[in-house]
Parts: structure tokens; sequence; C-alpha cells
């Protein structure tokens, strides 16, 4: 399957493996593929309240797809936001930025056939605290 189009998230979140995930935000954003092979493609879904899968099947091209990472890099450090306190006023810890590649490695006969790579840079997310800056 070919990667049509995906936009990970602006922000890095660690339940999701980095560069290869995707935001959905129809009508703006969507992951689309492409059918690249000779055979069909079976796509079913299924949900629970907290939960979407989507499972995709067709003949298998190659032996191995896998994964791999390029370590992080450019790494950037949140900048510290103070709002007014109240009930409304959430803090948050904040997260480091960074780019990095991951690359799609693809196996056939022991050897390795086609390499992609993907690279993302995610935002720091800001750190905000209630209450007023430091003098």
């Amino acid at each position: 399957m070919q990667d049509v189009e995906h936009k990970p998230h602006s922000y890095y979140f660690s339940r999701y493996p980095p560069v290869i995930e995707s935001t959905i935000f129809p009508p703006y954003l969507d992951f689309k593929f492409k059918n690249n092979t000779d055979y069909g493609v079976l796509i079913d879904t299924s949900y629970t309240s907290s939960t979407l899968t989507v499972s995709v099947w067709s003949t298998k091209v190659y032996d191995s797809v896998t994964t791999e990472w390029s370590a992080r890099r450019n790494i950037t450090q949140p900048k510290t936001t103070y709002l007014e306190p109240g009930p409304k006023c959430i803090e948050t810890a904040g997260l480091p930025g960074f780019t990095q590649d991951a690359y799609r490695i693809f196996k056939k006969g022991g050897k390795v056939v086609k390499r992609e790579k993907f690279s993302w840079t995610y935002k720091a997310e800001p750190n905000f605290v209630c209450g007023k800056a430091p003098a």
C-alpha cells in the first residue's frame, strides 16, 4: 500500500509511534493510501466507546515491512505561560519538541527491496502555570 497523504500530530503523544502516526480531522486532515498492488484489499472496522480499529487485509507482497527510527534531533524546550488562577485554569508540564525520521523497510527473499523515509518535526508543548510569573 502506498502512503498518499498523512500528517502527524503537531505535538508528540507517547501513545502513538512517532512520525508514522496520523491526525484525522475531517474535512481538513485525512489519512489516504493507495492500493498499488495487483491484489484486492478488504478494510474492516470496529469500535468501542474509546477505540477505533481499522484492519486491512490482502495478499502478502513482501516478507516483512518494518519501521526503524532515527535518534531525535533539534530538541526544543517548552515555553512557560502564566495564566490567571481559577477553576478553569489547567496546569500542564509541557514537553520538548523534536525532529525525527522513520524508515519503512520492505524485505523480500531476505533482502531489502525498498526503503521509504518519513520526517516530522513536533512542536514543543507549552508549560502552563496557574499564577503570576516570578518577579
